[in-house]
């Protein structure tokens, strides 16, 4: 017969939730972290003027097919919006405004113009590898 013997399984138990306690915050600071930088580079790629615009009847510079588009009103900035859910562990990014998915997407109609997907991939890299380093930390702080 085979046995096993759980010894201070309370210690055991008090060390693994200041583990999780410790991992949680770290990975939901850099979650909020990405995800505020991802909404603010979405903001300045619209900002930016696209190379090769052509202004349209009311003289707005319209962005190429491709590029971000250019800030006309200034609507589709002021509604870009970040928030973080899950206890920290998920974030989202993006707007209400209808508008905004059809120039990320295109319609049948016009082209896209993408504002937030490339804000989300010059970013996620960085994002993951910081959480990485972080969790390494907390594990380490948890150690000790």
């Amino acid at each position: 017969m085979t046995t096993l013997q759980f010894v201070n399984i309370k210690s055991l138990t008090k060390k693994l939730a200041k583990y999780n306690a410790l991992v949680h915050k770290a990975v939901a600071e850099q979650v909020t972290l990405g995800t505020l930088k991802i909404a603010a580079d979405a903001i300045k790629s619209i900002r930016n003027i696209s190379p090769g615009s052509s202004p349209n009847k009311k003289n707005h510079p319209v962005s190429p097919p491709g590029e971000p588009p250019n800030t006309d009103t200034g609507r589709l900035i002021q509604s870009i919006f970040y928030k973080v859910e899950d206890g920290g562990l998920s974030g989202v990014a993006g707007t209400d405004l209808e508008y905004g998915k059809h120039l990320e997407f295109g319609t049948t109609y016009m082209d896209e113009r993408p504002w937030l997907r490339p804000a989300f991939e010059a970013n996620v890299q960085e994002i993951q590898d910081k959480i990485s380093v972080a969790v390494a930390k907390a594990i380490k702080k948890g150690s000790q």
